[in-house]
């Protein structure tokens, strides 16, 4: 998928965020996320979903449509 690197590399930030986040909790004793938190997952999830799933499904379902990846670019 010629868009793998940018792709993998918004799950990254997301999981990085997460950990900030799980680390946050603890330190609190908390068993609640901030509004902020929802609204910031949710947020990443409609963006993602819009801006990386969408071109990959596309991707999967008609790969021949698809220009090949440049070399180096994964």
């Amino acid at each position: 998928y010629p868009d793998f690197g940018a792709h993998k590399a918004d799950h990254d930030l997301l999981l990085a965020e997460l950990s900030v986040l799980m680390r946050e909790l603890r330190e609190s004793r908390s068993a609640c996320l901030t509004q902020a938190a929802l609204e910031g997952l949710k947020d990443w999830l409609m963006g993602h979903v819009l801006d990386f799933d969408r071109p990959l499904a596309e991707f999967l379902k008609h790969p021949a449509r698809q220009p090949p990846a440049p070399p180096g670019s994964d």
